[in-house]
């Protein structure tokens, strides 16, 4: 749990926790008639969904480095197979990894317009 946002639990598994905190949101019309409770869960799931995005991403630049080393060791040859499940996690973990950032951008534009709504 965060001090400052008590939505923000379970950092260690931000994708497992979206789901439950974009239930809870529901579907505010916008920023600036959420309640101090949505706010909160909109900021909850913008971090989860950055942090997530992170993951994703390193992780598949950590994958891509390894598999350049094996592809340029001419005493190891990989089974085709596992080159194929390879490519197929990839291209799901880049498909998560873009739905963390239309979240992050989603929420974004959400806590922006409460804030602008409390300066106003």
């Amino acid at each position: 749990m965060s001090a400052t946002n008590p939505e923000l639990q379970g950092v260690e598994r931000p994708a497992y926790e979206l789901q439950n905190l974009f239930t809870r949101l529901g579907q505010p019309r916008s920023g600036s008639n959420m309640t101090a409770e949505q706010a909160n869960i909109a900021g909850a799931i913008k971090t989860h969904a950055s942090n997530a995005a992170e993951t994703i991403l390193d992780g598949i630049e950590s994958i891509g480095q390894l598999m350049t080393m094996a592809g340029l060791n001419d005493q190891y040859t990989l089974d085709r197979r596992h080159i194929v499940n390879l490519g197929q996690i990839i291209a799901h973990l880049a498909v998560e990894a873009q739905t963390m950032e239309q979240a992050v951008s989603d929420m974004g534009v959400l806590l922006a317009e409460k804030h602008n709504r409390g300066a106003a």
